[in-house]
């Protein structure tokens, strides 16, 4: 966002002229140097190895950790929640 001189409170602000429920389009409603912007976010994330065939299969990892970590990831979900 820096790069394309673009900040997340530009994002907002374009935000603030549209009406409820109005349908529009990222290029509308942001213009073409955002739009820059978002195909270069895009092109990036086509390269992420979550979407690579020969990737780490990350759902098995994540199942591994959550076995690992199970009782302290109900630890704190019992905490956010406020329960004995």
């Amino acid at each position: 966002m820096v790069r394309h001189n673009i900040s997340a409170d530009d994002l907002r602000a374009d935000l603030e002229e549209t009406k409820p429920f109005q349908v529009t389009t990222f290029a509308a409603l942001h213009g073409d140097k955002a739009c820059d912007m978002a195909d270069e976010i895009q092109a990036q994330a086509g390269k992420l190895y979550l979407y690579q065939p020969n990737g780490e299969d990350l759902y098995r990892l994540l199942e591994h950790f959550i076995e690992r970590h199970l009782s302290s990831l109900l630890d704190v979900i019992r905490s956010v929640a406020n329960e004995p």
